[in-house]
């Protein structure tokens, strides 16, 4: 048992307290000791847990409140399957590296449309896609439909470098594939399209489902990329303007920008239309360029089309879904 050793400077009151029987536990430890330290470690844990939730709170405040989008399953005929795989997972993809959107998974839609058999071939009805919408807690649906697959080789003859008659093969490709996107909470067809692609190659021949294949990536990275994400605009504002050097933006990240996208500087401009109204027309007055995403909600830009001079702290900025606004098409 180790000793107990008293302070000498105590008062006399402290002193008779002190010398009062003492109770020691097993490990040495005085109980008062052990409850003041026990409080001590609960009110440090506790401050700990607040500051945690808090924090978490704050944290979850700041995320982006992006819409939720799902793609119900392509339709097509069987022997068109490799086609649908592909165009499945390329929308996706660019939904999912957009960083604008929530992508609820497609093994959770598939569960929701088999046990409500709401899918009988073909495209999904637009009133089966608001209540499969609903069920699964999107706000839009994305649907599609495979069709008109063609493919032919022929020979060919041309006239080389050296002025000599040659023959050479030379494949064709085409394919449609139409593109619906429905407005859950509205019920509305908010897009349609069919678009048609076609491809011709000379080189070497890869066959059908490699030429397609390929046409149809590349295709949907371009043009259906475009169509989608042009309704979920990416809005912010400028933050900081450096002289004639840089401008920072409040969009980073969390929004999926990346080096090399470009974003439009935006001012309003009033008109007065043939009724006599006043309405409100953006004007873009500039075009910026990211060089380096600085953040989860900050990126430095470089002016690319405009006048920096022109450009002042507030102004709103604005990455849509435009061709013209991206230097890097998503994986």
């Amino acid at each position: 048992m180790r000793p107990i050793i008293f302070n000498k400077e105590k008062t006399a009151a402290n002193q008779s307290s002190l010398m009062e029987p003492v109770t020691i536990s097993k490990n040495g430890e005085n109980p008062k000791s052990q409850i003041f330290r026990n409080t001590i470690c609960s009110f440090i844990f506790l401050a700990s847990l607040l500051f945690f939730i808090g924090n978490f709170s704050v944290y979850s405040q700041q995320q982006p409140d992006k819409p939720k989008i799902a793609l119900v399953p392509i339709d097509g005929d069987r022997g068109d399957a490799t086609f649908i795989k592909v165009a499945e997972a390329q929308i996706t993809s660019i939904m999912h590296n957009s960083g604008r959107l929530i992508v609820v998974e497609r093994n959770n839609l598939d569960k929701i449309m088999k046990e409500h058999n709401l899918m009988h071939g073909g495209l999904i009805k637009d009133e089966e896609a608001v209540e499969l919408g609903r069920m699964s807690g999107v706000q839009f649906l994305v649907m599609g439909k495979i069709s008109n697959v063609t493919y032919t080789t022929e020979w060919k003859e041309r006239t080389n470098r050296s002025g000599e008659k040659e023959r050479y093969q030379e494949e064709n490709g085409s394919i449609g594939l139409q593109i619906n996107m429905v407005d859950v909470e509205t019920g509305e067809l908010i897009y349609s399209n069919l678009y048609n692609f076609k491809e011709s190659n000379s080189g070497t021949i890869g066959g059908r489902e490699k030429l397609i294949s390929e046409l149809l990536t590349k295709k949907i990275k371009k043009d259906v990329r475009k169509d989608i994400l042009k309704f979920f605009p990416v809005e912010g504002t400028i933050l900081f303007i450096d002289g004639k050097k840089s401008v920072m933006i409040d969009i980073g990240s969390n929004y999926g920008i990346k080096k090399g996208m470009r974003v439009d500087v935006i001012t309003q401009e009033s008109r007065t239309n043939a009724s006599g109204r006043t309405v409100k027309i953006d004007k873009t007055i500039a075009t910026l360029q990211v060089v380096e995403v600085t953040g989860d909600d900050t990126s430095v830009c470089k002016i690319s089309k405009g006048e920096i001079t022109t450009l002042k702290e507030g102004m709103k900025v604005s990455l849509g879904g435009d061709e013209s606004m991206w230097s890097t098409f998503g994986n």
